[in-house]
């Protein structure tokens, strides 16, 4: 399921990032995401997928989004955007039209472009089609996506209502709603047959885990000894916080360990949870710890999520590549340790 709904999710995620950098901009904005899944209903009293689209509040696609977008594997976005997700609408669907309103140099505008592998784009070279971009009378930007028309039947599509993709939304972003549930956007599901509303739902706090316990522990740096023979640890240390969550076992996929940097979770990094097996749960319940430090975004880099922190042989193999004095991953990875999940309530 996650991959045949990897579309949404590339949709979801654009309009969480939309949002988290309008709000930067402006203390007072709530951040709104408005899902709608439209069905009609077929001779066996079940649904057939149509359409579905997500509306977001956000920045809108402006110039650079825009251009982000239509360049593949761009990591400049952050939080796990690559700008893969016109690659991923074409795979599923029909077409995909994106309508954004934006605000530049004190001016919106209105921006529509479309997505698809239809002959008529491909005839052209290209899977997206850039329809207009207008100056309008606007005060307010957003963007909404409409998936129109799957390529294949998909009974996971077609069994898709508001409880649903819910479920699968909370399953997928578990990691991220955990790390910024005091700043959530408002998110609400609705779901249509035959263009009535049936059903909606909504996204709360509730239902987002908390933090059950949070540990703060101080890891030493270290440095290359004078004679360059051996690492010698420093009586200078940095605080590290560990936020560990016990999650009930159908929305957390694996008990996990992960790296929190500049508000993001890095997805991919050289520490594993050691206290207990992915998989495993415990009393119907699985556990996820997050890390986060100064020192950690410190060493966060141009690529978002890639983190400049050695290991004990890049540090000393490769002095010039990183500062005199570090934390090395052995040193973050011994620190977990305290990632005990018998010690969470």
């Amino acid at each position: 399921m996650k991959t045949a709904l990897q579309p949404i999710f590339e949709a979801f995620t654009n309009a969480i990032e939309a949002i988290r950098m309008k709000a930067a901009l402006d203390i007072a904005y709530k951040g709104v995401i408005e899902i709608k899944i439209y069905s009609t209903e077929n001779t066996l009293q079940s649904h057939d997928f149509n359409k579905l689209t997500i509306s977001d509040n956000g920045i809108g696609f402006n110039d650079e989004e825009f251009t982000r977008f239509n360049t593949y594997k761009d990591s400049s976005k952050g939080f796990k955007n690559l700008g893969s997700g016109r690659i991923q609408f074409v795979q599923y669907f029909d077409t995909t039209t994106i309508k954004s309103v934006f605000k530049q140099e004190d001016k919106f505008y209105e921006r529509e472009f479309s997505v698809s592998k239809k002959k008529g784009f491909l005839d052209k070279n290209s899977i997206v089609l850039h329809r207009y971009c207008k100056e309008i009378e606007s005060q307010e930007s957003g963007t909404s996506i409409s998936f129109n028309t799957l390529l294949e039947n998909s009974n996971i599509y077609n069994k898709l209502d508001e409880h649903e993709l819910k479920d699968q939304i909370i399953k997928r972003y578990v990691h991220y709603f955990c790390h910024n549930k005091p700043n959530l956007p408002q998110i609400g599901i609705k779901f249509f047959v035959q263009s009535e509303l049936k059903g909606e739902t909504a996204i709360l706090q509730n239902d987002i885990p908390s933090i059950d316990k949070t540990e703060l522990v101080n890891l030493p740096y270290s440095k290359i000894a004078e004679n360059g023979k051996f690492i010698e640890k420093l009586q200078k240390t940095e605080e590290f916080k560990i936020d560990a969550f016990r999650i009930q076992r159908d929305i957390l996929e694996n008990n996990d360990l992960k790296l929190i940097s500049k508000g993001e979770i890095v997805e991919e990094s050289d520490i594993s949870l050691e206290s207990l097996p992915k998989g495993e749960h415990v009393k119907g319940f699985k556990y996820m710890f997050l890390v986060s430090s100064e020192y950690i975004d410190s060493r966060d880099t141009n690529m978002r999520g890639v983190l400049n922190i050695p290991t004990l042989d890049s540090f000393s193999k490769n002095t010039n590549l990183f500062c005199s004095e570090e934390i090395v991953i052995e040193d973050i990875q011994s620190g977990c340790k305290y990632c005990n999940w018998h010690d969470v309530p």
